[in-house]
């Protein structure tokens, strides 16, 4: 089992900012399973996650009104 990483994605959906999100998460599948989170409404950070092969797994309400939503990809 490979260790536990985390980063920090900024992304606009931009065709370039697609490519270098999917190389990103290539070079992350030496991992069992690569777990994201993103605020709720965040719609280009969810779209991506998606565009990526990630499922959704999960939501949690942090704050009044502020709820992150868990994607999960299995390497």
């Amino acid at each position: 089992m490979a260790s536990a990483t985390s980063i920090a994605l900024l992304c606009t959906l931009g065709s370039r900012d697609v490519a270098t999100a999917d190389r990103l998460v290539s070079h992350l599948l030496g991992h069992d399973t690569i777990t994201v989170s993103t605020g709720t409404k965040n719609f280009p950070a969810r779209q991506l996650y998606e565009l990526l092969g990630f499922t959704q797994t999960g939501e949690c309400e942090i704050a009044d009104d502020v709820t992150v939503t868990t994607y999960e990809r299995k390497a």
